[in-house]
Formats: C-alpha cells, sequence, structure tokens
C-alpha cells in the first residue's frame, strides 16, 4: 500500500455503490501524492459491486521519478527535486504534512525598503488622503517644503506662522549672529529680519532717515525739554553741550558743578557751582577741592521766597562789598555796616555822564566845562553829584539832555569853587537835592 494511505478509513459499501467509489478515489489521491510514492508501480484502483476494491501498481514509477518536481523537503526517490523555499527573514514556508496545505507567507518586518517599488523623486510613501487605502508617492516639488498636514490632507508645503505654536523657537535655535549686533529690519519696508551692527563704541540704536541703525546722537534727534542727565562721581563729559527748553539736573546729594578749563596751569578759570542746604553759591577755586571765595550766594526762605543775596570781593567771603557796575533794583531797605563806597571821576573839560558815575570833580581852569546829563528814560532815581574843584571863573554847568530841565531850567551853572550840585532823575525832571 503506497504511503500514508493506510490513514484512509475502508468505508467500502457490502454492494458497489459509484457515489462511494468516486468520493474514496478523491480521498486516495489526496493521500497518495507524489510526496507519499515508494518505489514500485503507479497507482490503480480496481472494484464491483460486491466486492471488496483492489488498489494495485498500474505504471512503472521510475517514469514519474524522472519528471521534474517541486518539493517542500528533500526527497531521496526524485532525481529532478527542486525544493521550495523562501527568502531569510523575508518569506515564510510551512508545510502541514500529507494532505494538508503548504501555506507560502511574509514574515513580520520581512519587507525592506529595496522590495518596494522604485519612487519618484524627492518623495516619500505614504497615505495622504484621510480615509485609509493603497499608499502612493507624496513628493516635495520645490525646496524649502515641510511635510505637513493641512486641510486634512498630508502633503508638502511651505511652512507658515499658523503651523508654529509661540515660544516654539528658543535663542539657541537662531543662527549664530555677528559680533554686537541686534536682529531687526532696518529698512523703511516690511520683509526679513538681518543683523543691525555696532561698529563703534558710543553707537546708539536709533532711527535716521528712513533707516534703523547704530550711530551718534544727533541734537536734532533731542526734543527740547526731555533730557535728564545724571552723571557719574569723577566722570569727565568732553565736548561742547548745548541745553535747550527746561533741562533737569538730579542729585541724591548736594549737586555740584565744577566748570574750568582745563588748558589753565594754575586754573585760574575754575568755578564751582553748587547748592548747600538752601543756598545756592557761585565759588572760584585753585583746584576741584582746593582753596575758594564765594563770589555769590543766593538763599532761599519759605517757598520759592528769596531771603538772602550776598556778594563777595577779592579777599572777603559775601559780605555785600561788590555790586558791579549795572543797575540793581532792591524792594526794600538797603541797610551796610561797612559804609557805602562810590565811585568817583575827576574831569578837566567837557564830558558826559557815564553809567558808573556818581561823583563828578571838575578842574575850569583850562576853561569851562559842560556836563552833560543822560536821558530820563532809564534813570529813574539815579543821583549824580558835580562839584567845582577849581578857583578861575570859568563856570561848570550841568545841561539837561535834550529839552529835559533841572528844576525848570535848561542848565544849571556855578564859577564857586567847591561848589556843588546833587541832583535826582525825576519822571519829567532832574531834582536838585
Amino acid at each position: 500500500m503506497a504511503r500514508g494511505l493506510q490513514d484512509i478509513p475502508y468505508r467500502i459499501p457490502e454492494k458497489w455503490d459509484p457515489i462511494w467509489f468516486e468520493t474514496f478515489i478523491r480521498e486516495v489521491l489526496a493521500k497518495a501524492d507524489i510526496r507519499n510514492a515508494i518505489e514500485g508501480a503507479g497507482i490503480t484502483i480496481d472494484g464491483q459491486s460486491d466486492v471488496p476494491a483492489t488498489i494495485s501498481s498500474s505504471e512503472d514509477l521510475l517514469d514519474l521519478i524522472e519528471q521534474n518536481f517541486i518539493l517542500a523537503t528533500s526527497s531521496s526517490f526524485l532525481n529532478n527535486e527542486r525544493i521550495l523555499t523562501g527568502e531569510t527573514g523575508v518569506v515564510d514556508t510551512h508545510d502541514e504534512g500529507p494532505g494538508g496545505e503548504f501555506i507560502v507567507g511574509i514574515e513580520n518586518g520581512g519587507i525592506g525598503p529595496t522590495k518596494f517599488r522604485q519612487s519618484v523623486e524627492y518623495s516619500v510613501v505614504g497615505r495622504p488622503q484621510g480615509t485609509p487605502g493603497y499608499v502612493s508617492d507624496i513628493q516635495a516639488t520645490a525646496n524649502d517644503l515641510l511635510l505637513t498636514r493641512v486641510a486634512d490632507r498630508v502633503d508638502f508645503t511651505q511652512l507658515t506662522l499658523g503651523m508654529a505654536p509661540d515660544a516654539i523657537w528658543t535663542f539657541s535655535k537662531i543662527q549664530d549672529a555677528d559680533a554686537m549686533s541686534v536682529l531687526g529690519r532696518s529698512a523703511n519696508t516690511s520683509g526679513v529680519l538681518d543683523e543691525i551692527v555696532a561698529a563703534s563704541d558710543g553707537d546708539v540704536l536709533r532711527r535716521n532717515g528712513t533707516a534703523v541703525g547704530f550711530g551718534q546722537i544727533v541734537e536734532t534727534a533731542i526734543a527740547d525739554g526731555s533730557l535728564l542727565a545724571r552723571v557719574a562721581s569723577n566722570e569727565t563729559i568732553s565736548g561742547t553741550w548745548t541745553f535747550t527748553g527746561a533741562t533737569t539736573l538730579l542729585s541724591s546729594t548736594e549737586p555740584r558743578l565744577l566748570l574750568g578749563e582745563t588748558d589753565q596751569a594754575s586754573n585760574e578759570d575754575l568755578w564751582d557751582i553748587d547748592v548747600q542746604g538752601k543756598t545756592l553759591r557761585l565759588r572760584t577755586r585753585t583746584t576741584a577741592d582746593g582753596a575758594g571765595r564765594d563770589a555769590m550766594a543766593v538763599s532761599r526762605g519759605t517757598g520759592v521766597a528769596l531771603s538772602q543775596l550776598t556778594f563777595g570781593n577779592s579777599t572777603d567771603n559775601p559780605t555785600g562789598s561788590w555790586l558791579g557796575t549795572g543797575a540793581f533794583t532792591f524792594g526794600g531797605p538797603v541797610t551796610t555796616s561797612g559804609g557805602r563806597r562810590v565811585s568817583i571821576r575827576a574831569i578837566t573839560a567837557t564830558a558826559s555822564v557815564l553809567d558808573s558815575d556818581e561823583i563828578i570833580t571838575c578842574n575850569a581852569t583850562s576853561g569851562a566845562i559842560t556836563v552833560n546829563l543822560p536821558a530820563l528814560s532809564g534813570n529813574l532815581g539815579r543821583r549824580l553829584t558835580v562839584k567845582k574843584t577849581d578857583n578861575s571863573a570859568n563856570a561848570v554847568t550841568l545841561d539837561g539832555n535834550s529839552s529835559e530841565n533841572i528844576d525848570g531850567a535848561t542848565t544849571l551853572a556855578t564859577t564857586t569853587q567847591y561848589a556843588s550840585f546833587t541832583v535826582v532823575a525825576g519822571a519829567s525832571e532832574w531834582h536838585v537835592i
């Protein structure tokens, strides 16, 4: 009996049944395939009604041996056998034995990149649509495109602002920048950012015309009254500074400003302006912190009221001894503690009164002298004394400006030695005192 046929049950009926016979033959052939053949003749099945079937050889087995067969395992009975195997790691083969199935499958993870069909250039394989189905090539058709999902489809597109969440980029992700530079847009148009470099010390970032860049501050860039300055201790400010509008200088202690020309070896031009309590002082200095004298001191009382104004001289601190040559107006009585010093000028010929004159002595020996008074306008309350010092017969005359009078007369004269006139400017004429 052929190998494997013993597994077939003999369900031979008592009487010949053609339907049974056909089924039986199919079962025998299913078992008696070439894998189960043994040396000997081929298989023949004979049978009659009411007679048991006979299974015997009908062909020379050598004819079968010479045929080409594809086997799952090697056989010593076949000359032209070829073994059915799968690529290691890719194809999995499984023989379930005689009468069973021979299964060929793909191993898990067995399909690598080389097993795919060739793709188009610059592409990946995937499913771009929002439904399950076959994969296809997803191609990047231009440079700098990113694979993203947009509008329920996966495709290569340009990166947009909406794709990047806020604060996603850290400083380390920004490309290296030039030394001493910032990132910005210098041109007066919208566009990509660029580096703005500070090329020189002291440059500041400012808008100049139609561009933003580092450069020096120009005077026209500073609005009047907008400057608030603070200078550190012992810091040197060079160049020319021009202040317009309201300028504020603040100090946490007593503010002090030292002015002078550095090319003066003896510091002859050194001035010190400082505030001590409620007093503003203007002082001369020989050095920044050396000996000095107050030239002027202004003190304030309650609120904004001034309480005292004092002046210094060449040897003393402020005593009020120097008032200069200009006109001073006092809102109250003037009291002196050391006597009042007045200016005196001697003349020998006709002359006009100077702004600095208080007493004029006249020597008319060489001829008559006329003292021309100034105009009343701008001199209200001014006092002037004129005295004749010689014993000649020549007259000394005071003459009002233009048609202005002296006690109702256009002139006032004397020929007497040591005679004097003291006049005070009124609103409409000079008054003799």
